[in-house]
């Protein structure tokens, strides 16, 4: 993947994502080393953060139709913060 590709598809979840309901933040990482990216959103409650992928769009079928290989979301409770 390209880094142009890269760029619009984060930036594509970026801008998907604060569209949804309950949404707080949101952060990715990429290590270009190893080929991952690592995508971080808070959410108000558990409940807004637990949606279907295809909610965010076309994005998603997108990088998926790039080659991209989505893990399922795993959902966390936010303990402490600095």
């Amino acid at each position: 993947m390209s880094d142009e590709q890269l760029t619009t598809f984060t930036e594509g979840v970026a801008a998907a994502v604060k569209t949804r309901p309950g949404f707080v933040s949101y952060q990715s990482g990429l290590d270009r080393q190893a080929g991952n990216l690592v995508a971080i959103s808070t959410w108000q409650d558990a409940d807004s953060a637990n949606f279907n992928r295809d909610a965010l769009g076309s994005i998603i079928s997108e990088a998926i139709q790039a080659g991209i290989r989505l893990k399922p979301p795993m959902i966390y409770e936010v303990t402490a913060t600095a």
